[in-house]
């Protein structure tokens, strides 16, 4: 019986063995740049060689554009980023910041046709779809959060070394795997779960182990030999922005012998232009013009060069520091290419040039300076150290965890979220407030301004917190029945509670309000606490004078905008007499005149704030828009028709929010990038192209 125990565990394990071996992988790379290419293709070696039998597909997502579409984008791309580098940088930097204002980045248009992205995946089989190209990684993450990959796990390889909005990519996918410890320490900082982020260095190809290549027969195999000094050059895909200007460089500044080999990839036309230049050099130096070479022969040669030469695209610094080389970035593009730039020489893994004419003296600086050298290569080896590939493959293998939707999730009496109050928490120590203004967008069953008859309000609701309680009023309350007009809560509870409080209420106008609607607010930090202790007793003035019947809740005379004008006035927080003296009062129009206020005093610190709707609810009502004014026709007009995201959206701090695919609150910091904005102004750009 003992051993039939043991044959049956065995064939078990086999099966569990072969049904693991048996899963699929797609990896989503771009073609433009062949960067996202080699990190695909080391991910798939990397997969097989640890799994024989597993089934790896690369996919190109630049195939999900049409034909005639994809020609034209990839001709603009190629001509702006070779001729016109300010035009890259303008573009570079608007599309970055454009990421960080979105409430939503299923808003960026990658150019890509997502249904049938979709279509694709579903037909793979796939169990895992790891992009490398943050473009495919957008259209990744609007299909996992709106819950069209159910039990696919989903994945990001950065194969670059900047943040800008990319940690907003990272909250909407199971798994991002970073370049370096630096930028986990970013997303941390920005409300990314360490759970979501891991640091395995970006793959790299036939990585040898240090000396394992041979200086003498890889010099040999391309007519070189092993004494001289040689500098190996290679700039991707289409080589290096100016070879010949780089070369002359180096011939001007060195005397002794010299050998270079310049790796030109696909850049036929540059390879038979340095050939031309070879035969007009000085005697001492020998030049080698390469076209497209096998990805070991180039990184064989990285390994016994005496400096590498390249340009800071992602991968290519990230081979020379793997194979701890002396190392000169070349930062002729801009773009994410002069902010990766920064990086490699912020942690001291490379020494830049800004233009190709300084290489020969930056080169000659490099190899004069022997404890540079040293330094550089230590940090590089600190860095290699790190990198664990292994991971990627370890986490591919591990099974998905589905989380399940609860089917009254934002109903009342029903599910709430789950987080909400770690997430508000984060947010307090991020940005403290003693006052916040909450302004409420529409909310319609059909998510239209005016989908709903008579019940659209398109107008919004406002409402106040003062220290830890949120004033909101109840405008179906009935005396008698409740014993309040102004409902005081936590925010937590504003937002997400769906507890039921009194027998006369509107659910999700004064609880629970992210189960139908997106929230805005401004948080205002320094108020005094006399201005604070005037606004609870302007508050408290009014629920006494509705409960003794001295006022009554007008939808047109005292409604939630009059209420909180009241509140902030009584402060002298909010003084605008045009604001005050209107006979109707709506909420976008307070909530504009809270944040002009307090933006105009020096003594305030004010922080806009975005509560996003929850998307997974099942509650009948949807966000309907931005709230609209008949006092700001124009900009009524603008939100109405979604021409543009309105101002105020745009200069938002930090957000909560909810996917499709989930029942957790995340919490994502906005920040623009600390020193990208000052490295990019005046420099060379590279491409925002998808």
């Amino acid at each position: 019986m003992r051993s039939l125990h043991i044959v049956a565990t065995f064939l078990i394990s086999l099966f569990i063995s072969s049904w693991a071996f048996a899963q699929k992988t797609l990896i989503l790379y771009s073609s433009i740049g062949m960067g996202h290419l080699s990190a695909s293709r080391a991910i798939e070696e990397r997969i097989k060689a640890q799994n024989p039998n597993a089934e790896v597909e690369l996919k190109n997502i630049r195939d999900f554009m049409g034909p005639t579409a994809r020609k034209i984008d990839e001709k603009i791309y190629w001509f702006v980023f070779k001729n016109l580098p300010e035009t890259f940088n303008k573009a570079y930097l608007k599309s970055m910041q454009n990421g960080l204002q979105l409430n939503d980045l299923s808003e960026i248009k990658t150019g890509y046709d997502e249904k049938a992205l979709l279509e694709y995946i579903k037909s793979s089989h796939a169990d895992t779809v790891i992009a490398t190209h943050y473009g495919s990684a957008i259209n990744l993450g609007n299909l996992k959060t709106s819950g069209k990959l159910p039990g696919i796990k989903t994945a990001w390889v950065h194969t670059d070394y900047i943040e800008h909005f990319f940690p907003r990519i990272s909250q909407r996918l199971d798994k991002t795997f970073l370049g370096h410890e630096e930028l986990a320490n970013s997303w941390k900082d920005v409300g990314v779960s360490a759970d979501k982020v891991a640091v395995t260095g970006i793959p790299v190809r036939n990585l040898p182990q240090p000396g394992e290549a041979q200086r003498k027969p890889v010099l040999e195999a391309v007519g070189l030999k092993a004494e001289p000094v040689t500098f190996v050059m290679s700039g991707g895909s289409e080589g290096l922005k100016d070879y010949p200007t780089a070369i002359k460089s180096l011939a001007n500044q060195f005397k002794e012998p010299i050998q270079i080999v310049a790796i030109c990839g696909k850049n036929e036309k540059a390879k038979a232009e340095l050939e031309k230049l070879a035969a007009t050099l000085p005697s001492n130096v020998e030049l080698k013009p390469l076209g497209f070479i096998p990805n070991k022969q180039l990184i064989d040669l990285v390994s016994v060069a005496d400096l590498y030469v390249t340009k800071a695209g992602g991968l290519s610094p990230t081979e020379g520091a793997l194979l701890m080389r002396p190392l000169v970035l070349i930062n002729e593009y801009g773009g994410h290419e002069a902010e990766n730039a920064v990086f490699f020489k912020k942690t001291e893994m490379a020494e830049i040039v800004n233009s190709s004419k300084d290489l020969g003296q930056k080169a000659a600086e490099v190899l004069a300076n022997p404890e540079l050298m040293e330094k550089m290569m230590e940090h590089q080896r600190e860095y290699r150290n790190s990198v664990n590939l292994d991971y990627i493959v370890k986490w591919n293998a591990e099974p998905k965890s589905q989380e399940s939707i609860r089917f009254d999730l934002g109903l009342k009496e029903g599910a709430a979220v789950q987080g909400s109050e770690s997430a508000l928490a984060k947010l307090d120590k991020d940005f403290p407030g003693d006052v916040e203004v909450l302004l409420s967008y529409p909310k319609s069953r059909n998510g239209k301004y005016l989908g709903d008859g008579k019940e659209s309000n398109p107008f919004g609701h406002i409402a106040i917190r003062v220290g830890n309680e949120v004033y909101t009023i109840n405008h179906m309350a009935e005396r008698g029945s409740e014993p309040h007009v102004i409902h005081k809560t936590t925010l937590n509870e504003y937002l997400y509670s769906v507890q039921e409080y009194y027998k006369n209420e509107e659910f999700t106008g004064m609880q629970g309000q992210a189960y139908a609607k997106d929230t805005i607010s401004v948080r205002i930090d320094g108020m005094t606490d006399a201005s604070k202790q005037a606004m609870i007793a302007q508050l408290t003035k009014i629920d006494a004078d509705w409960s003794q019947g001295r006022m009554n809740y007008d939808a047109k005379g005292c409604n939630c905008a009059d209420i909180t004008l009241q509140a902030l006035s009584a402060a002298g927080l909010v003084t605008d007499q045009k604001v005050q003296n209107r006979k109707v009062k709506l909420p976008l129009d307070v909530f504009d005149a809270a944040v002009k206020a307090a933006e105009a005093r020096g003594d305030l610190q004010s922080s806009l704030i975005h509560y996003g709707y929850v998307k997974s609810s099942k509650n009948e009502y949807k966000t309907a828009g931005f709230p609209l004014s008949f006092y700001q026709i124009k900009r009524a007009i603008i939100n109405m028709f979604r021409k543009g995201r309105d101002k105020v959206e745009t200069q938002v701090v930090a957000r909560l929010s909810v996917d499709k695919d989930s029942s957790e609150v995340r919490y994502e910091r906005v920040r623009p990038a600390k020193e990208s904005a000052q490295v990019l102004t005046g420099l060379r750009c590279e491409a925002v192209f998808m």
